[in-house]
């Protein structure tokens, strides 16, 4: 198969119908794939929903095993920041207090990253 994981068929784009793959999503097979869901979200520029699934995680109200929500929401948000395509502007200062007590070093990528 040409993708690992179902994020990798989600990201950057993909033609799923947003309503019914989020409700699978959330049911999973086993379990939910909260992981995915995000990246469903932000495929679809719906930012500040994957933003709040990834910050659900850090704070244990969402549980996947192995994932924090942390390293997508860094990358996601530096990504968007150097783009320019904050949108809404607050949605950074609204998830980076969060990142930068969970992973305070990495999390200044956010507002250091030059790459353009």
């Amino acid at each position: 198969l040409p993708f690992a994981t179902l994020a990798d068929l989600l990201l950057p784009s993909n033609e799923c119908a947003l309503e019914e793959c989020a409700e699978y999503l959330q049911k999973g097979v086993d379990e939910p794939q909260e992981l995915d869901y995000a990246c469903l979200y932000q495929s679809k520029k719906k930012y500040k929903v994957a933003l709040e699934v990834w910050r659900d995680l850090y704070e244990g109200a969402r549980i996947e095993e192995g994932e924090d929500g942390v390293q997508p929401a860094i990358e996601l948000l530096e990504k968007l920041n150097v783009t320019g395509d904050l949108d809404p502007p607050n949605l950074l200062w609204e998830h980076a207090s969060w990142i930068l007590k969970a992973k305070p070093r990495e999390g200044m990528r956010i507002f250091t990253s030059t790459e353009r």
